[in-house]
């Protein structure tokens, strides 16, 4: 079943973009596609891998492995070798997605492989296997179908397991046996073990030590959706507790001009510790600015509430300066991000950070988040540097939580009056105590004292909320709204963000 992965060949061959069916977060970052490569791995998105010939070679030294390939990020290899077509069968390539939203799982399969005859022979003349992608959870499966073996016993190299960004520290976890070892004897394995004994992790494989059906190595997120979603105030980030280019459980980054440079977490300087949000320019290619996106964990942030964000920036070099801007929307997406914090096109304070300011309009000032409905909010620092830039860093985040006071009327002996949120957004309400019922007016007036609002209702005995009508489209400014009820009237200044 599925959709079939069409490929020029079935030997060193990458297939176009394909669809996860759903957006699946990896290292940080979420994708909605992937390219197949018939030597048993896929990349990330809709960039092909660097070649076609990216495994271990018996037969030629200057082929360079997807793992170590310093062109190739986000890799999930269920069993990366030099395959070819099986002699049971046809080969083919499958990818379906089955499941309802919010459930789903994604299906890419090989069919009828084997490995390629090299100095050593073919151990598995037919074999089967899948990557599954889980969306709820984030967890990938390798699932492999029992092979026909092949005829003689003899050692051979693969690899097997996920890739990040590089091959480097906290960016690869792999899955390494010794030839005759049991497949259920596999171990994981990462680029510590690598450094430390000067091999790379392989699984190793013989005729006669083959997997069982249903064999499987599950692959699960440090954390998830379920559980990086920031609730408690204040929140921050300084990205010290994290290994160099792992990214904070919950954000995303989001490479939108799709050059393989974007945000990550990295040691070129910081204002405190080690580490830092680190943009560095595209040196490969000059002409070629900065599009890239970092989008903290969800915030729960709530109506009736005030926040701050805090962050310190910097330029790596005051002859290349640095252009940021900060965003928040409901979604971690470009198009969800619909409200400007910050934003300076002129960052050239060589790797001096400097520490952001609340409100006010100097170029460090950040403007204060004020939801008018409470629910997830994302924040997005967008890096959109020219071409031929250097460095763009963040460090020390912080987001801060206020309750927002009730504007209160003065006493007057028929009413009180008191209105929320201040300063409002698209709504703006007022609730009354009142000691009789009857018709309740309300005038808004700007500044110069012309009416732009009215409403008449009816307020009854004790306690009423009433919306003032159609507040989200008033320009940013001071109001004065007139509430009559009872005989009585006072003004209450309010003010609109």
């Amino acid at each position: 079943t599925g959709t079939v992965i069409t490929t020029v060949n079935t030997d060193d061959a990458n297939s176009t973009a394909q669809n996860i069916g759903f957006t699946f977060n990896y290292n940080g970052t979420a994708y909605t596609q992937f390219v197949l490569n018939t030597n048993g791995f896929i990349k990330l998105g809709s960039t092909a891998p660097s070649g076609t010939q990216l495994f271990l070679s018996e037969t030629n030294t200057t082929l360079v492995d997807v793992f170590q390939s310093t062109s190739d990020p986000d890799i999930i290899a269920p069993l990366n070798t030099d395959l070819t077509a099986g002699t049971t069968g046809t080969a083919e390539y499958r990818v379906a997605t089955t499941g309802t939203t919010g459930s789903r799982i994604c299906t890419i399969q090989w069919k009828n492989v084997s490995d390629k005859v090299g100095t050593s022979p073919t151990q598995y003349t037919s074999l089967s296997f899948q990557v599954r992608l889980y969306e709820a959870t984030g967890v990938i499966e390798f699932v492999y179908a029992a092979p026909t073996v092949g005829a003689t016993s003899a050692v051979r190299f693969t690899q097997v397991g996920l890739k990040g960004s590089a091959f480097d520290f906290g960016q690869i976890v792999q899955v390494s046996k010794a030839s005759m070892d049991a497949w259920s004897a596999a171990t994981f394995s990462n680029y510590t073990d690598v450094d430390n004994s000067g091999f790379l992790n392989t699984l190793n494989i013989r005729s006669v030590a083959a997997p069982t059906a249903g064999r499987t190595f599950r692959f699960s997120p440090a954390c998830t959706t379920a559980n990086s979603t920031i609730a408690t105030f204040p929140y921050t980030e300084n990205f010290d507790a994290l290994e160099i280019t792992a990214s904070p459980c919950g954000s995303q980054v989001l490479d939108a001009n799709s050059d393989t440079y974007t945000w990550l977490n990295y040691n070129f300087a910081s204002s405190s510790g080690d580490n830092a949000l680190t943009y560095f320019y595209n040196d490969d290619n000059a002409s070629i600015g900065a599009n890239d996106w970092f989008f903290t964990p969800g915030l729960a942030l709530r109506a009736g509430y005030r926040y701050q964000l805090q962050f310190k920036y910097a330029a790596g070099d005051s002859d290349y300066p640095e252009s940021l801007e900060v965003k928040y929307g409901t979604l971690a997406t470009p198009a969800g991000q619909t409200n400007t914090l910050f934003s300076n096109s002129n960052i050239n304070n060589d790797m001096a950070f400097i520490t952001t300011t609340a409100g006010g309009l100097a170029s460090s000032s950040v403007q204060t988040i004020t939801p008018a409905v409470t629910g997830t909010y994302y924040i997005g620092f967008h890096a959109i540097s020219q071409p031929d830039r250097y460095v763009l860093l963040v460090d020390d985040i912080q987001v801060t939580e206020t309750a927002i006071l009730a504007v209160r009327n003065p006493v007057n002996n028929v009413f009180t009056a008191q209105v929320a949120p201040v300063p409002f957004g698209s709504t703006l309400n007022v609730t009354l105590n009142t000691l009789k019922a009857g018709p309740l007016h309300l005038t808004m007036r700007d500044a110069l004292g012309r009416v732009l609002r009215q409403s008449t209702s009816t307020a009854p005995l004790g306690t009423s909320t009433v919306a003032v009508p159609e507040v989200a489209n008033l320009a940013p400014g001071v109001y004065f709204l007139n509430v009559e009820q009872g005989g009585a009237s006072q003004v209450i200044r309010v003010a609109h963000e």
